[in-house]
C-alpha cells in the first residue's frame, strides 16, 4: 500500500492571529453570526516567479498583513518591505493573486469588509490593488480600483468574462455594516488591460448576501 507522508513546515516568524475584539451583536442583536470574525484571510501566488507558491496572510488589530515567501527547503520567510493594513481602521475580508496588468507577474487584490466598527460609503470599505514591479515587489496602485465602499465583501474571483485577453473581477458583497439583512452591492470590475478597473452594471449587482462565487459556462 502506498503511503503519503507530510512534514510540518514552520514560518520563520510566528503568524498567530489574535481574535478580534469586535462584537457585531452589540450593534445588531438579531444577527445570526458575527460577520467581522472572518480572518485571517489567506491567498497564494508566486510573487517573485521562482516557481514556488508564496502566501499572503492578513493581519489583526495588533499586526499588519504580510506575504511569506516559500523557500526551496519548504520553509517560509517574510517578504521584505511589504506590510499593509490596520485592522483597527479597515478590515481585510478577501484577497486574491492574479495578473492584473498582463506583465506575467502576480498582483494582489485586497477586498475590505467588517461590520461593527465601520460604516458604508467610507474609506474603510474601499478595496485596494497592489501591482508587481517585475522584481518581486508590490506597490499600491492608486486610483486603479473604482468606488467599492458600499458594502463589506466576501470574495474576489478573477475571470476574463468579456474575452479581451485580460482578467476581470467579480467582487462579492457580503453585508452592509449596520443594515443587516439588506442586500449589499456586489461588483463586476472590468479590466482595461493595464490593471485599471471600471465598475460595470450587471444583473447580480444586488443578488443578495454573497458568501462565495464561481465563474462557469453553461451554454453549449
Amino acid at each position: 500500500m502506498r503511503r503519503h507522508c507530510f512534514k510540518s513546515s514552520r514560518l520563520r516568524s510566528p503568524t498567530n492571529t489574535k481574535a478580534s475584539s469586535e462584537n457585531d451583536f452589540k450593534r445588531q442583536p438579531l444577527m445570526l453570526s458575527m460577520y467581522s470574525q472572518t480572518g485571517p484571510v489567506l491567498a497564494k501566488g508566486d510573487v517573485n516567479r521562482d516557481g514556488l507558491e508564496d502566501i499572503f496572510v492578513s493581519g489583526d488589530q495588533h499586526k499588519q498583513a504580510k506575504i511569506w515567501l516559500q523557500q526551496k527547503s519548504g520553509s517560509f520567510i517574510e517578504m521584505p518591505g511589504f506590510a499593509i493594513g490596520d485592522e483597527n481602521t479597515s478590515a481585510i475580508s478577501a484577497a486574491v493573486f492574479f495578473d492584473g496588468n498582463g506583465d506575467g507577474f502576480d498582483d494582489l487584490y485586497i477586498a475590505k469588509g467588517g461590520y461593527s466598527m465601520f460604516e458604508p460609503n467610507t474609506v474603510s470599505l474601499q478595496d485596494e490593488l497592489y501591482l508587481s514591479d517585475g522584481r518581486g515587489g508590490l506597490s499600491l496602485a492608486v486610483l486603479s480600483v473604482p468606488n467599492t465602499k458600499a458594502s463589506s465583501k466576501s470574495c474576489v474571483r478573477p475571470y476574463d468574462f468579456d474575452r479581451d485577453g485580460d482578467l476581470d473581477l467579480f467582487v462579492g458583497g457580503r453585508i452592509i455594516p449596520g443594515r443587516y439583512p439588506e442586500a449589499p452591492a456586489s461588483f463586476l470590475l472590468v479590466n482595461d488591460g493595464k490593471g485599471r478597473f471600471e465598475a460595470r452594471e450587471s444583473p447580480f449587482f444586488k443578488i443578495g448576501m454573497v458568501t462565495d462565487a464561481q465563474w462557469g459556462g453553461f451554454e453549449r
